[in-house]
Order: structure tokens, then sequence, then C-alpha cells
């Protein structure tokens, strides 16, 4: 699976015009884990190959750490804002980073 954004950018992160529930992004019950995308690609069977370009920012970010491989362009930067908009990184930043 090849996972990439449609634009300049793979992911600027969240529509902060309606930002999500950071209890309900974290959250592993049923119904949360449903609409979370990094808990869906961790159920892919085969490997996701992240494709980036341009901006790759808070969601985004998170969203690339739960690929199996990233390859990026001479366009790719990475940044987390969650702080800067009281946002939880809820998707496994703080954890995959490291890695």
């Amino acid at each position: 699976v090849i996972f990439t954004g449609n634009g300049p950018s793979f992911c600027a992160g969240a529509d902060l015009s309606n930002p999500p529930n950071p209890l309900e992004q974290s959250s592993d019950l049923h119904e949360h884990l449903y609409n979370n995308p990094v808990h869906q690609m961790s159920r892919v069977p085969v490997p996701i190959i992240g494709a980036l370009k341009g901006h790759v920012i808070t969601g985004g970010f998170e969203l690339a750490l739960a690929c199996d491989i990233l390859v990026g362009d001479e366009t790719t930067k990475f940044r987390d804002t969650h702080c800067t908009f009281g946002l939880a990184p809820c998707w496994g930043l703080s954890q995959k980073l490291q890695r």
C-alpha cells in the first residue's frame, strides 16, 4: 500500500476549525477505534509505504509514523505543532518518534 497526499503536501494536520476530540482519538473503545486512522493502518496486513512530500505536520506527522516505510523528496518538512494549538498527540507521535 502506498499512502500519499493529494496536492503539494502529504498532510498539513487537522482542521482547526473543528479540532478532533482528544479523548475519542486516544480511546480504545471499539466505536472510537473505528474512526482512528492509525489504528486502522495497524490492521493492514501488508507494509504501508508513506510517500511524503511538502509539509508533514502534527496529525500528518503521526500518520507518517504509522507507516512501515517512509520515502520523502527534497520538499519534505516535518513539524509538530500539537502544543501550539493545544492538541494532544493521540496517535502515537511521542512513542513512535523515538524509534
